[in-house]
């Protein structure tokens, strides 16, 4: 079995201490805490975390983005 080389709560300090939410933030949710749970699922439940922090929609537009990125990349390589 492979372990995570970070705790969830590392990793949410190091997220909060650069002050945004990316899609680290999700992946690292259905990796480590759900790993069923879809892209919206997993914003949900992290808006409900952190709701005075970020609004619903920045958890899935950022990872949206940051995926429309990655394939753009890939479609160039």
């Amino acid at each position: 079995m492979i372990e995570p080389r970070s705790t969830r709560e590392e990793l949410e300090a190091r997220q909060q201490a650069r002050g945004d939410i990316s899609i680290d933030t999700v992946s690292h949710y259905k990796c480590f805490e759900n790993p069923t749970a879809t892209t919206e699922e997993a914003a949900f439940a992290l808006w409900e975390r952190y709701p005075d922090t970020y609004s619903y929609e920045a958890f899935p537009r950022s990872t949206r983005t940051v995926q429309e990125v990655k394939d753009l990349l890939c479609t160039r390589q």
